[in-house]
């Protein structure tokens, strides 16, 4: 007995060594699969005759879901399971729906300008968290200083920008629109909160990394809406014009939401929805603490004395300014998953997925590019969006149903994963079996009706149903796209446990068979090869924010960062943080986290030199 303790703890520490393997390990690339046009998806379905929510049951779903295959499939999901989400958006930069937008009444957002507090009299940008805005406001100690300059969110910085995107290109390019945005002030930096008074109802959500500032694909969702000819004549300002200019001639639009650090939002008109409830004229730094001016020039100091002091408050300044780019990375990461301030309406999405090639891997994927025909079909369908309010109260929200799958099936597949790493090690197949065995048993177990032993069609229907089923009755095109495709999903998932219980069991037989025919040990080392492939080609299809973690609990006073992409408080895209680079060398988030504080902040500052901080 204590001989097989010693063997289970052996297993058991290989098991969390291989799991965290799994969870760590970089995909550098993934497959190319081919996205096969089902563009006759959109023709099929008359929308006045779509399903009801009585017509669509248990005995009937699988003869009216449409065809479409697991790529496809697998894009619609995660663009369902990612919406709203900073961790998903930024594993997934490249964001290629348009997803009908709601944010209620009460609902406060912020805004940050050095014009004396003036409410903006046409676009501008607002962020859901005042972190973001009051780090845009700068940390005014008397003096510019080096550091992370800019305007309020939206980053509006001219024509020029530093760093890269993901593709490793300089982002934006020279053109004839738009042009500096005006002037940022000079004077002390105010913070605006305004209120939700009326639902902003007509709002598009913009996935992935939409506030980038690139020219790699994340920004290709407004590059559509703006209707730009080309990436030389793009440019963010001019392309918001553009958007509320057309967004108001087709039904009226409230503005659209993005992603940098934490959300925010385009408003086109500050006075329809809005209301100013507070304007705070942001103190200087030094005066709110009655310290001295900072004295930046040596020469001005009279002794190493008041050198001395000098360094010290500037120091204790410094450890300020890099807490407040830390707050901005805190309120990003409190909407790692999900921001229920922001309502999605679900049965309006519009996406050019299952109707034209689609690169799948979401850090090469665009959509600028695609033909006329597609961009005419989605601007259509845009525009029919906007003739009626967002509604996210009346219909599915399919997020729900993705995030259950996910956080059911995601471990579950991580560990069969395992599992077969370490059959590769031990070789023994009855405890392959075992382990494989004890992850899908009580699935399986679920759905099998006694006096069966193994699950019949009709029971694997249901184990599909159960995880898919609307909890309201269709209302478009857009429902039974997203109803199609989170089957074919959960096929896939519901397919993959089946086969690992029913190979565990039988590879379980070697306690029931002692010497079992060698043709037979062959033939399930192959089924446990072939299966161990499967199980990874699925995991690395779905591509699920799971496997993205740190490796170690975080402490009090710390976060688990996730790099973001575009303008942040280290530095243009985190500068490598987080970061590796693929065969290509582009920038892919690393699966292996890791945890950062306001030190982290500090510390590059002291390293870039942008901090008199003495150490004691």
């Amino acid at each position: 007995m204590h001989g097989r303790r010693i063997v289970g703890y052996i297993f058991f520490t290989l098991a969390v060594f291989f799991a965290f393997g799994y969870l760590t390990t970089t995909t550098t690339e993934i497959a190319s699969y081919i996205f096969k046009d089902d563009s006759s998806f959109f023709k099929q379905i008359a929308f006045p005759k779509l399903l009801k929510k009585e017509q669509i049951t248990l005995n009937n779903y699988d003869k009216h879901i449409r065809r479409i295959d697991l790529e496809n499939a697998t894009a619609v999901f995660n663009e369902v399971n990612n919406a709203a989400r900073q961790k998903n958006a930024d594993l997934n930069p490249i964001g290629v729906s348009f997803i009908p937008a709601y944010l209620p009444v009460g609902t406060h957002l912020y805004h940050s300008t050095r014009n004396g507090g003036k409410i903006p009299d046409s676009f501008e940008w607002t962020a859901m968290d005042y972190e973001f805005s009051y780090n845009f406001a700068h940390f005014n100690r008397g003096k510019p200083r080096s550091g992370r300059p800019g305007p309020p969110p939206g980053g509006h910085r001219g024509r020029k920008h530093h760093g890269n995107g993901p593709g490793g290109k300089s982002p934006f390019g020279k053109g004839p629109h738009g042009g500096p945005r005006p002037p940022f002030g000079s004077g002390n930096s105010n913070l605006l909160t305004f209120e939700v008074t009326r639902p902003l109802d007509k709002l598009f959500y913009l996935g992935g990394a939409s506030a980038a500032k690139s020219e790699t694909g994340e920004m290709d969702t407004q590059y559509i809406l703006s209707q730009a000819e080309s990436y030389d004549e793009f440019d963010e300002r001019w392309a918001a014009e553009q958007i509320c200019s057309w967004g108001k001639k087709n039904g009226g639009i409230d503005g659209y939401i993005r992603l940098e650090i934490g959300f925010e939002v385009v408003i086109c008109d500050f006075y329809e929805k809005l209301q100013l409830i507070s304007n705070v004229t942001l103190s200087n730094v030094t005066e709110l603490l009655e310290f001295p001016p900072e004295k930046f020039d040596k020469r001005s100091l009279k002794s190493p004395d008041e050198d001395e002091l000098n360094r010290k408050r500037s120091s204790i300044i410094d450890g300020f300014q890099a807490m407040s780019g830390y707050e901005q990375y805190e309120s990003g990461e409190r909407v790692y998953s999900g921001d229920d301030r922001i309502l999605l309406d679900f049965s309006k999405l519009v996406t050019p997925l299952n109707r034209t090639y689609i690169n799948p891997d979401p850090y090469k994927r665009r959509i600028y590019n695609i033909s006329t025909d597609v961009k005419g079909q989605l601007l259509t369908e845009l525009d029919t969006v906007l003739s009626t309010p967002n509604d996210p109260y009346s219909s599915t929200n399919w997020q729900v149903v993705t995030t259950n799958i996910e956080k059911k099936f995601g471990p579950i597949l991580a560990n069969l994963n395992t599992s077969f790493a370490l059959y590769n090690a031990h070789k023994t197949l009855g405890v392959l079996g075992a382990n494989i065995t004890t992850y899908t048993f009580n699935f399986y177990r679920r759905y099998v009706n006694y006096p069966e032993h193994n699950l019949s069609a009709e029971a694997r229907k249901m184990a599909i149903w159960d995880y898919i089923h609307p909890y309201l009755p269709l209302k478009s095109r857009s429902d039974l796209l997203i109803l199609s495709s989170l089957a074919k999903v959960q096929e896939s998932l519901v397919d993959a446990m089946i086969e690992s219980f029913e190979l565990g069991r039988d590879l379980m037989s070697v306690y029931t068979i002692p010497n079992m025919p060698k043709e037979k040990r062959n033939a399930l080392e192959k089924q446990a090869l072939s299966l161990q492939t499967k199980i990874k080609s699925l995991l690395d299809t779905l591509n699920w924010p799971l496997f993205y973690r740190c490796r170690q609990n975080c402490k009090i006073g710390e976060m688990c960062f996730i790099p973001t992409w575009g303008p942040s408080p280290l530095g243009w895209g985190n500068a490598a943080l987080g970061f590796e680079n693929d065969q290509d060398g582009r920038r892919r988030i690393s699966r292996d986290c890791q945890c950062i504080s306001y030190r982290t902040l500090l510390e590059a500052s002291e390293h870039k030199g942008e901090s008199n901080r003495p150490k004691f």
